[in-house]
């Protein structure tokens, strides 16, 4: 059983990608089972709360601005011309890739995330390194 979303062709997530679905307020309405695994979540228990309690932008912006005009260009119909970056709340040595358009009926942005590296850590070639636990989740060749 699930809900059938439409997206912009080319928007939508892969069937592995972790996702969500917040509305105009930046309340989380839905997760993938990717995403709960992703963000340590259950969706139950994350239906309704502020995404800002799973999700901040790299340079701080608790109050969530970056990710206010991300949402509402998605509810404008403006397609996104690229991945920004997010930090868990959770961990916040965890960075997430998110591409934010729309989706519905009814209206919502979809986020889809792709779990990127872990802050502060690189690997013997100096790149940085990727969380293991996170690379199995989703989205993982497209972090490379």
């Amino acid at each position: 059983m699930g809900v059938v979303l439409r997206a912009p062709e080319g928007a939508e997530p892969r069937h592995d990608d972790p996702f969500l679905i917040v509305d105009r307020e930046l309340a989380v309405q839905a997760v993938s089972r990717n995403a709960e695994l992703v963000l340590s979540v259950e969706e139950p228990a994350s239906l309704g709360v502020p995404l800002e309690q799973f999700l901040i932008c790299c340079n701080g912006d608790s109050e969530g601005g970056k990710l206010a005009q991300l949402v509402e260009a998605a509810f404008a119909g403006v397609q996104p011309s690229s991945t920004h970056e997010l930090l868990m709340m959770a961990n916040s040595e965890i960075r997430v890739g998110v591409r934010v358009t729309s989706c519905g009926a009814p209206p919502g942005a979809l986020l889809v995330l792709t779990p990127l590296a872990v802050q502060g850590e690189a690997s013997s070639n100096g790149r940085p390194a990727i969380h293991r636990q996170l690379a199995s989740v989703g989205g993982f060749d497209s972090a490379a």
